[in-house]
């Protein structure tokens, strides 16, 4: 006659494979978060080295009990800043480097890809205007065209063709495009600025650098970077607003805190062995 298992050892056994379970939920890899930072040059610093030093630690820190970790990829463009005089070798380096900003940043925002985040003020960024009719079968040098005709050249000849049907775009939004129109839109959060008073305790002329004045930025300008905000939350993408920060900070840290809740869920069910 065959014996019934005592309940206390079914218990046992299930027991032993719920702590398998967790176990092995414990030793899979975790996805790591590194979303990438857009925003215009010269515009944001206050408000990266705010997250860098305050916020980014603290999801870091939310991460790596988990196992993983968060460490957002910031290019700095903006350090990049040609000195008033290079010896000529040097100043070739620094012209190349720059002529491959957009394709490099694609590059970046494809990898980090699907967490973006994306810091908009007042500012557009670098763009041809409407009245600028640029023509790479015509280019014959680099040395020839501007700034941001290098970098539509550049980025169109290494697997980016698609900025030559908008190239009066800025290249912060073919970053933007490229992260969450282009691609599904998964984890891209926006931070839009809805004043200048994070410049207090500036100088005049690092305001004037910073965040142009209404009386100095081009009208276009104005209604290219209206119009971009517009699509953005037409397209119902997570759009946060703020004015300082403190409040982005709070904002940021609310938002990717719920990513990494997501994407590494707090608990782990097991079984109810009662």
């Amino acid at each position: 006659m065959r014996r019934a298992v005592p309940k206390q050892t079914e218990m046992s056994q299930k027991t032993n494979e719920n702590i398998k379970r967790y176990t092995q939920f414990f030793q899979k890899p975790q996805i790591p978060i590194q979303p990438y930072i857009c925003s215009t040059l010269n515009d944001f610093q206050q408000e990266r080295d705010f997250l860098a030093k305050n916020i980014f630690p603290q999801l870091n820190e939310l991460c790596n009990s988990w196992g993983t970790y968060f460490k957002a990829v910031d290019l700095s463009w903006s350090a990049l800043k040609s000195p008033k005089s290079l010896p000529t070798h040097l100043f070739r380096q620094y012209s190349c480097l720059h002529s491959q900003q957009l394709m490099l940043c694609l590059d970046y925002v494809n990898s980090c890809f699907p967490f973006f985040i994306c810091l908009l003020g007042q500012t557009y960024g670098d763009f041809l205007p409407d009245y600028s009719h640029f023509m790479t079968s015509k280019v014959t040098h680099l040395s020839n065209l501007s700034k941001v005709e290098q970098n539509l050249y550049v980025a169109a000849k290494n697997g980016y063709p698609w900025v030559l049907e908008n190239p009066n775009c800025s290249l912060t939004e073919f970053e933007i495009i490229q992260a969450a129109f282009l691609n599904e839109p998964q984890f891209q959060y926006f931070y839009i600025r809805t004043g200048a008073t994070l410049l207090k305790g500036l100088d005049d002329e690092e305001k004037e650098e910073r965040l142009p004045s209404s009386s100095l930025m081009n009208e276009e300008e104005k209604l290219r970077i209206g119009k971009l905000k517009a699509k953005i939350i037409s397209k119902g993408l997570p759009v946060r607003f703020y004015s300082d920060l403190h409040q982005l900070g709070e904002l940021v840290f609310k938002d990717w805190s719920v990513v990494i809740e997501k994407l590494h869920p707090a608990t782990v069910m097991i079984e109810n062995i009662d």
